[in-house]
């Protein structure tokens, strides 16, 4: 009968000791993820939960359950690349209050000049044409062939009209010589004495013309 009390007392040493145990790791232990896998762990409602009962059972000790981490919200902008300028909205006015806009400042009333204190501007007079260079005279070699010289004038259009006939276009010039005026048919006029020679040679064989010859004359030309 002693040994049962003795047994009793034991077991109500030990379970007052787990006791004391479990209350001072609910109390100092402070919550945190466990790794323990949840198998085998229910939920227990702490109002109704016996300990002594739980432990007689030979059960697991009991383990707090994990609490669940709160996933943190992300947001992402796909597509904007460049800082978004914010404008600062304007202002309403509160109830009540009418809005109230300043006016604009009077401008200074301007008064029509009378004709008679008008001043009538003179026309600006209009700029003097340039005066143009004074023209440049050059004196200029020229070379005539000489077909012919006659008194009569009609003997020169006769002369004329039988060079117009082989080609040549020529040119009557009158001379007065000591009171006689005299008819000169010439061809040309030719820049250079070569080439009157040239053609020289095809006057000098035409018929009546082989007496032909080549004259220098001095014309003052303006530039």
């Amino acid at each position: 009968m002693e040994q049962q009390k003795l047994l009793w007392i034991v077991f109500a040493l030990a379970t007052g000791f787990l006791v004391v145990v479990a209350a001072a790791f609910i109390v100092f232990v402070p919550p945190a993820e466990s790794s323990v896998p949840d198998q085998g762990i229910a939920a227990v409602d702490e109002d109704i939960f016996d300990v002594t009962e739980h432990l007689k059972k030979g059960d697991k000790p009991l383990a707090l359950e994990p609490e669940e981490p709160t996933e943190k919200e992300t947001s992402f902008v796909i597509g904007i690349t460049e800082d978004l300028e914010t404008k600062p909205a304007a202002s309403k006015p509160a109830e009540g209050e009418t809005e109230k806009t300043e006016a604009p400042a009077p401008l200074p009333e301007t008064k029509p000049v009378p004709e008679a204190q008008k001043v009538v501007r003179a026309p600006e007079p209009a700029p003097a044409p340039a005066k143009p260079a004074p023209p440049k005279k050059v004196r200029v070699t020229e070379y005539w062939i000489q077909a012919g010289s006659f008194t009569q004038r009609s003997s020169a259009e006769r002369a004329r009209e039988s060079l117009k006939e082989k080609e040549f276009d020529s040119v009557i010039f009158t001379r007065n010589i000591n009171g006689t005026e005299y008819f000169r048919v010439r061809i040309g006029p030719y820049r250079h004495k070569a080439e009157a020679e040239k053609f020289l040679s095809y006057v000098k064989n035409i018929s009546s013309f082989e007496g032909s010859q080549i004259f220098e004359v001095y014309v003052e030309k303006t530039l």
